[in-house]
């Protein structure tokens, strides 16, 4: 019996309609009491993996959600960065060229 309680709980957890079948004929030689604890584990541990699964997503989708904002915010911070060098080049080489000069009297 000890050997088959995780087969009927894994079978339930993989295909809980499916494992019916599974679970009558695993079960037919044990007593009510066997059989309802065997229900019993069977259920919880369906339970606890759809909890599980849900709670797992809940983290991962955060942190995905998370990781994805801090690299918009480095990507529009690197771009706001090239603008700068861009335009600071630009502003030297018009300063060194003589491009801009103050005229007098303005």
């Amino acid at each position: 019996m000890e050997l088959l309680n995780p087969l009927i709980a894994l079978l339930a957890i993989v295909n809980p309609i499916g494992a019916l079948p599974f679970f009558i004929s695993f079960t037919q030689t044990f007593d009510r009491k066997q059989r309802l604890r065997t229900l019993l584990m069977s259920a919880l541990s369906i339970q606890l993996s759809k909890i599980e699964e849900r709670l797992l997503g809940f983290v991962t989708g955060a942190a995905c959600l998370s990781a994805l904002m801090f690299v918009l915010c480095a990507t529009h911070l690197v771009h706001k960065g090239i603008l700068l060098a861009i335009s600071a080049a630009l502003i030297a080489t018009a300063l060194r060229l003589g491009v801009h000069r103050p005229q007098p009297g303005r």
